[in-house]
Parts: C-alpha cells; structure tokens; sequence
C-alpha cells in the first residue's frame, strides 16, 4: 500500500492540507462517490507518516465495501479516481492561494458576457485588492498588468475611445515594474551560477538596463532598487560597501518585503558575508547574527510546513554563543527547539544544550548532554568530537584530552564520505589543539605561542578558531604575569 501513488500523495500533505482534502471529497460539486469518502477516511488515520502496520490494501479495501470478496483492480480503481481528485485538489488551493488569478477569471468571464456593470464592479475590487497586496510582491504588477490592459481594451470595445489612454499607461508601468524585477533576479541568479558552475549566460538589454537603473534608480520602483542593489553585490562580491548598501535598503523597506523576497535576499546577504567581510574578522560573527535576527523576527526561519531546519537552528546557536550572548541563546533554543524538524530533533537539542552547557562552564553538563547525542550524522559527529577535546581541555584531564583528539584523528582517517576540504579543515583543528596542549603542559613548548597564534590566524578554514586564540592568549597573559 506505501507504494501507492495516492500515499505519496498524502505524505506530502500538511496537516492543513490534510483537512483541506477532506473537505474538498466531502463536497458533492466536487465528488459524489461515497466510497472515495470512506476510503479517504481510512487512509488518514495513517497519518503523517502512512507507515504503520495496519496500512494495507486488503484492510482499506474492507473499510469501503466491507465483507466483499477482495479485488486489486477494484481498489486500483478507486485510488486512481482519489488521484485525479487531489490533482483537481491542488487546482482549487492554488487558485485559493492566488486571488489575482480569480479576480482575471471573473474579469474574463464578464467581458466575454458583455456585462459591464458586473466586469466594472470586479475591476474597483481588484485594484483595492492590488492596491493594498501589490507592494507587498512584484509578481502582482503583472497581474496588474492585465487589469489595466483588460479595462482598456474593454473601453475601447465600448468605443469610449478617451478613456483607455490612462489605463494603457498603467499597464505599461506595470509590466515595465514586472520585467525590471524579474530580469534582475534572474541576472543574479545566473551570475551566482556562473561563480560556482561551468556555465555562461548572455542575457539581452541587460547592461543597458543596468546603465539606466545607475543614472536614474531613484525613479524605479523600492523593489527595483533593491535587486539592483542585490545584482551590483553578485558582480562585486568583495565589496564591503556594496554589501552594507544593499543591506541598508532591505532594512529600511523592511516591511514592504514579503516573506518569499525577503528570505531570498536575507540568503543572499548571508552567503556574500563571507566575501565582503573576513570569517577570521571579529565584526564577522555580529554582521551574521544581525542577519538572523531580522529573520527571527520576521519568522521566516521556518519551513513551508511550519518547522525549524536543524543546520538553521544549528548555525543561529553557534553564531551567539560565538558572541557570548548566552541569555539569549537560551531563550532561542527554549522558544523554537520544539519546531525543529522531527528527524532529529532530540538530537540537536541535546547538542545545542551541550554547547551552551560549555560554555556557561558547567563541563560535566556539557559531558552528559554529549553522551545522549547519536554521533552517525555528520552534522553533530564532528561538533560532539571537537567539543569533548574542548572540554578535556578546560578540565585539564590530560590523559582523557590526548585520548579525544587521538580518537578523532582515527576517525578522519577511516571517514570517506567527506571533502577533502573539510577533511584538512578538521585536521588543522586537532594539530592547533594539540599544540595549545603541549605549550600549556611543557615549559619546553613556550616559546612557540607567537608562531601558533600566526598560524591560527592565517589558517583559511579552522573550527573553534575563536575558542583556540582566546586559550592562547590566556596562556600568553599568564606569562607575561
């Protein structure tokens, strides 16, 4: 039965969606087949998941015609008419979740009618609705686009030849609005393809559009402005100034963006960080975190089916335990911890409570916490190893210290599905620490702090590169007392 289409189906389905299903079989316009009803039913029972044992095409064949002999076609049958109703489902949501295109169908449907009282009643409601929802996401300017080009040939079919001009203009700078935004966002995106994939894009106008937008831009549209902006960063990289200019303007329209726009561009900030400002730079880690604030507070960390990705969650902890805001970090992991996706939500829990465990000193917390965590998953295995170094370390248990970074070492060495780069970035972890270990125990090794700290520093890829320089530097104010 799991191999059936309509589980597949049915799996992907929010809990919403779910009960939206539901109802839409129950409604007699759209079925009038009871037994897809009962059928239906029975199927959600099984969910989220769809894989308990009592799921089975023998048990759903008896819930729809009880003691009947059992037939596989006949059952076939009906999850095919289910199939066909969930495509007509996802029809009707999606048009339920655009209401532009509902207004453009009754439009369409009054003009073909020649009512123009009706088709002029529904062109005031759809330019309110515009009106209000437009700012909000330029792909209703196209829509807008429509109505103006609509109401103007209408006018003009009615010979009321003086008053489509307006209505024409409007059209035009609607569609000049939608082919504006929509050309930079995909310029963007075939320029960040073009940095990472062998690939080679030559896309017309753009250049005397881009020429135009840099004499004039205050005259295009905030939306404009803002994938200009995004687009001028792409091609610049390493522009600090650039990056803080764009920034500014997502800050300062903040609320004009919707949640789509808004988490692109926030992305995108995040993954120019590394290139206008140095990883290695203190200002790094606070230029980041602001990042995530402003998408913590708009909520657009979660998912479409309302959870928290675990690297998401994972990456915000690290970031302001990495600026000691620990208070803060709390209530976060407090706050959302219960939205992470459910896979391995215990998980990151416990890794998250062992972090800021460890950082708050209480080691033998951060020790217990550590000991719950599955280390199969790369994403916590090397996070739970550098963390127990850190905290042999700390407690100053040489042997157990030795004995962690010796067993990590065994396990890079035997670990094939990780990149080389990764690999050597691990490595260059566990060769700082053990040298931090040996200038801490042996008198011997003192005189090698300036040139580890060097090496720290110059080291393009190190995990804990924060945590290694603050011991060094605590091993350096010691001697100098």
């Amino acid at each position: 039965m799991q191999q059936r289409k309509i589980i597949t189906l049915l799996k992907i389905c929010s809990e919403e969606e779910l009960k939206d299903f539901g109802n839409f079989i129950r409604s007699p316009f759209f079925n009038e087949n009871k037994r897809l009803i009962d059928l239906f039913d029975y199927l959600k029972n099984f969910a989220p998941h769809f894989e308990a044992p009592g799921l089975s095409e023998e048990k759903a064949y008896k819930s729809v015609f009880g003691s009947e002999p059992y037939q596989e076609k006949r059952l076939a049958r009906l999850l095919s008419k289910m199939c066909k109703l969930f495509d007509q489902f996802i029809e009707h949501a999606s048009l339920k979740a655009n209401p532009e295109v509902g207004f453009s169908y009754k439009m369409a449907f009054f003009e073909k009618k020649n009512q123009a009282v009706f088709l002029e009643q529904q062109l005031k409601y759809f330019r309110q609705w515009l009106d209000q929802n437009a700012p909000k996401h330029h792909r209703y300017e196209h829509a807008r686009f429509n109505l103006e080009k609509s109401h103007s040939n209408f006018i003009h079919r009615q010979q009321q030849y003086s008053k489509g001009g307006v209505n024409l203009q409007e059209a035009m700078n609607a569609l000049d609005h939608y082919y504006l935004v929509e050309k930079l966002m995909l310029a963007t995106e075939m320029y960040n393809r073009q940095a990472v994939l062998p690939v080679s894009y030559s896309p017309l106008f753009l250049e005397d559009i881009l020429q135009e937008l840099n004499r004039n831009l205050d005259q295009f549209s905030p939306t404009v402005q803002i994938w200009y902006h995004a687009f001028c960063l792409i091609r610049e990289p390493d522009s600090k100034e650039t990056y803080f200019q764009l920034k500014s303007e997502l800050l300062r329209k903040l609320d004009d963006l919707n949640e789509e726009d808004g988490l692109a561009l926030f992305l995108f900030l995040q993954n120019s960080l590394h290139k206008a400002i140095s990883p290695n730079s203190p200002d790094y880690s606070g230029e980041l975190f602001d990042l995530y604030q402003v998408q913590i507070d708009k909520s657009w960390i979660f998912s479409t089916n309302g959870t928290l990705r675990i690297t998401l969650f994972q990456n915000v902890v690290q970031v302001g335990l990495n600026l000691k805001k620990l208070n803060w970090v709390e209530n976060f992991i407090q706050k959302y911890g219960h939205q992470l996706e459910e896979n391995l939500k215990e998980e990151m829990l416990n890794y998250a409570s062992a972090l800021l465990a460890f950082e708050k000193g209480d080691y033998g917390d951060a020790l217990r916490q550590s000991s719950l965590i599955s280390q199969k998953e790369l994403v916590f295995a090397f996070g739970v190893k550098r963390l127990l170094v850190k905290i042999y370390y700390e407690r100053k248990d040489e042997e157990a210290f030795l004995s962690a970074i010796n067993t990590y070492r065994v396990y890079l060495h035997r670990l094939t599905r990780i990149s080389t780069r990764h690999k050597e970035a691990n490595i260059a972890f566990l060769n700082s620490v053990s040298a931090l270990g040996r200038i801490r125990s042996e008198t011997s090794e003192k005189q090698k702090t300036n040139a580890l700290h060097e090496e720290i520093g110059q080291t393009p890829l190190l995990p804990e590169r924060n945590w290694l320089l603050e011991k060094l530097e605590l091993i350096q104010s010691q001697e100098r007392d």
